[in-house]
């Protein structure tokens, strides 16, 4: 199921509510309770590339465990 980001309109909580699809009722503010909420659009987050000098990998970035980017990890 996908994550939509949601903001309340009466309290400006922002939260994240999982949904079937896109065309699914929004669930309400678990802040306030209101159902006056509109959805976000949210960024993703996408992996750094392999060739990359400014970044070494690590849990959950995506790339492979002992993958080392730049020789900064000392693996090279």
């Amino acid at each position: 199921m996908p994550l939509f980001e949601y903001r309340c309109r009466t309290c400006n909580h922002v939260y994240e509510s999982l949904a079937r699809n896109a065309l699914s009722p929004a669930e309400p503010c678990p802040k306030c309770k209101s159902r006056q909420v509109e959805k976000l659009f949210s960024t993703f987050s996408a992996p750094a590339s392999q060739s990359s000098s400014t970044s070494c990998a690590g849990p959950g970035c995506g790339m492979p465990v002992n993958t080392c980017c730049g020789g900064s990890c000392g693996l090279n």
